[in-house]
């Protein structure tokens, strides 16, 4: 109980503090995109945990169930070359905020699809919808981060590598 207090604490600082310092705003950023990884790579996989439900729901094969994995992983990559010029275009908080609430709807239509064809383009949009929220989670946090010294050199060292 004293660890579960000691969390909410934290949280609580984190995330509803009037302070806006450089270390809160570091701590949200890389906590959200804690979530959006998690998020993508639950949502990606829950498929097989679930997978005789699903086949007794629809009616289909396992094969059939699993190509909503394909269908997932297809919306997410159609999406995720679009992200930086809708990110430029609308910005990034619109886009983020498009994204979340894109991936909540198809959610619903996931949860109560009764055909299995409405699952699947569910499915499909479910990755459209969260792939443009992982490279905008994880954007803060690369900004938040100050670059050592040895880091720039590395950076320095593989981009020249690859240049030659």
């Amino acid at each position: 109980m004293i660890f579960l207090s000691a969390i909410w604490r934290k949280f609580q600082k984190i995330w509803f503090s009037d302070v806006e310092s450089v270390s809160i705003i570091r701590e949200r950023s890389v906590a959200f995109a804690a979530c959006v990884a998690f998020i993508f790579n639950f949502d990606w996989s829950f498929v097989l945990s679930i997978l005789p439900v699903l086949q007794a729901k629809f009616g289909v094969s396992a094969e059939t169930v699993l190509a909503t994995m394909s269908l997932y992983m297809l919306g997410a990559a159609f999406a995720l070359p679009l992200t930086p010029w809708l990110s430029a275009r609308f910005g990034a908080r619109w886009l983020l905020s498009f994204s979340i609430i894109g991936f909540a709807i198809t959610s619903l239509f996931c949860a109560s699809a009764n055909d299995f064809f409405v699952f699947l383009w569910a499915r499909t949009a479910q990755g459209f919808f969260i792939a443009f929220s992982v490279p905008l989670g994880s954007g803060p946090v690369d900004q938040s981060q100050k670059m050592t010294v040895a880091a720039r050199a590395m950076a320095e060292k593989k981009a020249v590598g690859h240049l030659s």
